[in-house]
């Protein structure tokens, strides 16, 4: 992405304004589903786009998609992306090897087994873990 994209990006606080959105409707599969998906497209813009992500505090709601939405993989698909794009900061690699995210994690994914693409990202997302 461009500096100027960057420049609107940041200028229209859309990182807050969706994280807001996920946060107050958390129990909305369909809010999760595009907010976790426009995150999701955020994040792999550049590499400082993880570390903007985080410090709006988007992790506590990925994570919380997870927990809410344990059975719909089309909420869960881009919430267990989005663990793996953001797990090289800090703070993301630290939840990802605590006890309560890994069997979240987990249960998730054993409960959509016989889904093609939460298996995927399920695999990567443990290999992930596991290097942690």
């Amino acid at each position: 992405a461009s500096d100027v994209e960057e420049d609107i990006l940041d200028a229209s606080d859309i990182y807050a304004v969706v994280n807001d959105s996920l946060e107050r409707h958390a129990n909305e599969a369909a809010i999760q589903r595009q907010g976790l998906a426009l995150l999701y497209n955020l994040s792999i813009r550049g590499e400082g786009m993880p570390s903007k992500l985080m410090s709006n505090g988007c992790l506590r709601n990925i994570i919380k998609a997870v927990e809410n939405h344990t059975r719909n993989p089309q909420v869960l698909s881009p919430a267990l992306s989005m663990l793996i794009n953001l797990s090289d900061t800090v703070e993301c690699g630290k939840a990802l090897v605590e006890e309560k995210t890994v069997n979240l994690i987990t249960h998730a994914i054993t409960l959509n087994v016989e889904n093609l693409k939460i298996a995927i990202v399920g695999c990567n997302i443990l290999s992930v873990m596991c290097q942690k």
